[in-house]
């Protein structure tokens, strides 16, 4: 689960890097760290649970003894060499990878239709390819955005015949480890971005971001009724939500380098992870839910801050913040810390915007005037927040 979180971060950390931002990478970084810490159960903490069973999650063993996993490593490096002396062309030989994979999943169906395939062999030999090949599709997308622009026929037929041949794994093997079906999750979402880039070829990487995550919510939402996933409902969940989150920060990051337009998928973003939160006391999705909407309410006022004018960069500062506050009185919270988390994160928006616009806008003989009349405003919100939390 770890690595296919390194993973997702590192396709964007490539993009970053392409994109010649050096403060999104460090960013990248630091959210990576975030995530690995929170990427845990404690996600759904409440609301939808599943049956717990007795079955064993099968881990990969790597014993001569137990497994065939050694000489199935050295088999398909072998493929590998021989089909890059062939071409001596990286591309080439990538294409020609993928007609080798192609081919043996037709082995595989052969195989399926004359033998008895329910053994420990098949099962072993299957999962192997499938890895290689969910492997396979992560390099497809990586190459894609870092040397070549161009999505060919056999990416598409190679990603669904993937996900066509683990969708039949999966349903018979219900007991397979959990990384290899988030890993099968994240083909999917690949496979659908390739699909999407095959039919719309000169579409932007944020228009693609946020289709994905308009992919990732369907998914999150539409799960629970395929019984594929149900064995593994609670992670494929978690890796869902955990790409989501991590879009949206992408998404607040855009204004740094001026793509402005494309943080018009925030708002369908924000809105589902307070449903999260409503629906699984997420706290997570609860705070980047607060965190975007305060980076919305700020993109699309803030020309009333770096106004000079003094009404105007108080009503920036404290209106909103007032208005959040102030609408706490009238419904109560869901779970133990919603109004906490909603009160503090208004008065620290107010405080940086302060912050803010005293470091960046002259104020000159107003300063006193402005200073004096955001102190009144502070003791409102405190004051608010106060009794809120004393006669709630």
């Amino acid at each position: 689960m770890y690595l296919l979180l390194i993973g997702v971060h590192a396709v964007f950390f490539f993009i970053a890097y392409l994109l010649s931002s050096v403060v999104l990478q460090w960013v990248f970084v630091l959210f990576l760290i975030f995530f690995l810490l929170y990427f845990s159960p404690i996600f759904f903490s409440k609301g939808e649970t599943l049956k717990k069973t007795d079955q064993k999650i099968l881990d990969i063993n790597i014993s001569p003894k137990k497994s065939i996993i050694i000489p199935l490593i050295l088999t398909y490096a072998g493929i590998y060499i021989l089909a890059f002396t062939v071409t001596r062309d990286f591309w080439d030989n990538f294409n020609l990878h993928l007609y080798i994979l192609l081919f043996i999943f037709f082995i595989f169906a052969g195989y399926i239709l004359t033998f008895d395939w329910n053994t420990l062999f098949f099962r072993d030999a299957f999962r192997f390819h499938l890895i290689c090949s969910y492997i396979t599709i992560f390099i497809q997308l990586v190459y894609f955005f870092v040397f070549s622009w161009e999505i060919n026929y056999i990416h598409i037929i190679f990603s669904l015949v993937t996900l066509g041949f683990s969708t039949f794994f999966f349903t018979y093997f219900i007991d397979e480890n959990v990384n290899i079906f988030l890993a099968f999750v994240l083909s999917i979402l690949i496979t659908t971005d390739t699909c999407i880039v095959f039919l719309f070829w000169n579409l932007h990487i944020f228009t693609l971001l946020g289709l994905t995550s308009l992919v990732s919510i369907f998914l999150f939402e539409y799960t629970p009724k395929i019984s594929l996933f149900l064995k593994f409902l609670e992670p494929t969940r978690v890796l869902l939500l955990t790409i989501l989150l991590w879009i949206a920060i992408v998404f607040m990051f855009s204004p740094l380098i001026s793509y402005f337009q494309f943080v018009w998928f925030l708002p369908i973003i924000t809105g589902f992870l307070f449903s999260i939160h409503i629906r699984y006391s997420n706290y997570i999705s609860y705070s980047i839910g607060i965190i975007t909407l305060f980076f919305l309410y700020s993109y699309l006022f803030f020309p009333l801050l770096i106004s000079p004018d003094l009404i105007s960069s108080l009503l920036f500062i404290f209106f909103f913040s007032l208005c959040i506050i102030g609408n706490t009185y009238f419904w109560e919270e869901r779970y133990p810390y919603d109004f906490s988390i909603l009160h503090y994160s208004s008065i620290g928006f107010s405080a940086f915007t302060l912050f803010y616009s005293l470091i960046f806008i002259a104020w000159w003989a107003g300063l006193t005037l402005f200073l004096a009349c955001s102190l009144f405003l502070f003791a409102i919100l405190f004051l608010l927040s106060y009794f809120r939390f004393q006669y709630r």
